[in-house]
């Protein structure tokens, strides 16, 4: 490699010419996007890299290993799909990277608690990306790049949660879904939540979400410290002046004893809080000191009467919010940030339930699998807006088709949507996916790249009574499988399995 260090964020343009397929050359651009200054040269054996090596051994569009990048120097990862011949022989590969410290700022930019934080790691143990943006690799002495483990973290908490997880299960793999677990760390307990990310592309990640408990009850806990050191300072207050006041007066200091004893249990009707109170007690009449001491407590009762309302409410208002941020929070994590509906991990939550109950019951429960036909031309023909805009008028459509209340419809991912019919068969939902297309055609939403010139679904459809040696996966796959002969027949159509 020669020529100059560049800037963050610069853009470069790579050139490679037919005569030397090795070498790519990279040169500053103009405002034109064409080259102007050569600045880099480097030599790659296109067929040895990792990302041409992982598209020619899958033979279908995959995501890659992490592998280093040279220019510049990193980790990332490339959605590689080979490209065959009507001879089925391999004529090329196409890629298409992702630098992993983009997927960090990404974390980083996250909002939701004050002090929590996220990562990301392979089942191997390896860090993908941290919202701490760590660097997620070292390097060894020829300066080639070494994957960083999550046990090795340089952050004390990511280190300590991933040793805690391979400790308790052996392996990462062996990491159940949707894990839930409180950590100890440092005198606190930390709350984490590990989620398995994957796709069809063979993406197998898992997604940590940590949150120390002092996000939660910090307020509460300062607010309860508070009280007590308040009932702590009125105790010695009154123990003083009952001690002092004992060598002259017995029956006046049993009385605001008495009343200190009421201020401490919280009765408040039964405390020094007379408009005379020196004049109900003969004994104190004749005693200036005390009767200044008798006004002086009443006020003090009054106005600590006063704190402890105002923190009590304050305790109350902050406990109420709390709820209210724990039911929102609760919501974001069920539904799909752009269509409103229910995402992937409500889907994978609500079908593992329902295939039990309908295992008890020995009911048929049905799934249909939607793909909308075509996207990725809508997309390139319209933009993502368009695209995005395309999701939302589906997604609508499709949730208003299912009418009972244990029918659940979300979106599965990408452009593909999923619907859980309780106590269906076949019959019943082929009945739904017809609904299903009648609604998506009367949108009538424009797509000039597809032969009916509307956007239209493909669907597989399957229905099963569960049995106890099967599980739910067994169901998403036959609609899979539906869903792909419905492509391969012509699209536009629903098919059962």
């Amino acid at each position: 490699m020669s020529g100059e260090t560049l800037q963050k964020g610069t853009l470069v343009l790579g050139e490679v010419s037919l005569a030397d397929v090795n070498k790519r050359k990279y040169y500053l651009i103009d405002n034109q996007g064409r080259g102007r200054k050569f600045v880099y040269e480097i030599t790659v054996g296109m067929r040895s890299t990792t990302w041409y090596i992982a598209a020619k051994k899958s033979k279908k569009q995959v995501w890659s290993p992490i592998f280093g990048y040279k220019v510049p120097v990193t980790l990332g990862i490339d959605a590689v799909v080979p490209i065959y011949n009507d001879q089925d022989k391999l004529q090329g590969v196409f890629s298409s990277g992702i630098i992993l410290a983009g997927i960090g700022t990404f974390l980083n930019d996250l909002n939701f608690s004050p002090s929590g934080k996220t990562f990301i790691m392979e089942r191997s143990g390896d860090l993908v990306a941290t919202s701490t943006l760590e660097t997620p690799y070292l390097k060894n002495a020829q300066g080639a790049l070494i994957r960083l483990p999550a046990t090795q973290s340089q952050d004390p908490q990511t280190r300590a949660i991933a040793a805690y997880l391979q400790a308790k299960y052996g392996a990462f793999h062996q990491i159940p879904d949707n894990l839930q677990l409180q950590v100890p760390f440092q005198g606190k307990t930390l709350f984490v939540q590990v989620a398995p990310y994957q796709d069809r592309r063979d993406l197998d990640w898992l997604v940590v979400v940590v949150i120390p408990d002092t996000d939660f009850i910090g307020e509460i806990q300062a607010n309860f410290r508070l009280t007590i050191l308040i009932s702590a300072i009125t105790l010695l207050i009154a123990t003083g002046l009952g001690i002092v006041m004992t060598r002259w007066i017995t029956y006046p200091i049993l009385r605001l004893s008495k009343a200190s004893q009421a201020i401490a249990k919280g009765d408040w009707q039964n405390s020094v809080l007379l408009e005379n109170p020196v004049a109900q007690i003969p004994e104190a009449q004749s005693i200036a000191e005390v009767n200044t001491l008798f006004d002086s407590f009443n006020s003090m009762t009054i106005q600590l009467k006063e704190s402890f309302e105002t923190l009590e409410h304050c305790v109350e208002q902050r406990t109420n919010d709390l709820v209210i941020a724990n039911r929102q929070l609760e919501s974001l994590a069920n539904l799909d940030g752009l269509t409103h509906i229910a995402n992937r991990r409500c889907f994978n939550n609500y079908l593992a339930i329902e295939w039990q109950r309908h295992q008890r019951e020995q009911n048929p429960l049905a799934l249909i699998m939607i793909d909308i036909d075509y996207f990725k031309r809508y997309n390139d023909s319209y933009g993502h807006q368009g695209g995005d805009d395309c999701l939302i008028q589906v997604a609508e459509a499709i949730a208003q088709v299912p009418k009972r209340p244990s029918d659940l419809t979300a979106r599965y991912g990408g452009e593909e949507f999923a619907i859980v019919l309780c106590n269906t068969d076949k019959e019943g939902a082929l009945q739904i996916a017809a609904q299903v297309q009648t609604a998506i055609a009367n949108l009538a939403i424009p797509h000039e790249t597809f032969i009916g010139h509307t956007v239209s679904l493909s669907m597989g459809l399957s229905s099963l009574i569960p049995t106890a040696d099967q599980s739910s996966e067994i169901l998403i796959s036959y609609a899979d499988k539906a869903l792909y002969t419905a492509k391969e027949q012509g699209r536009n159509r629903a098919i059962a399995f």
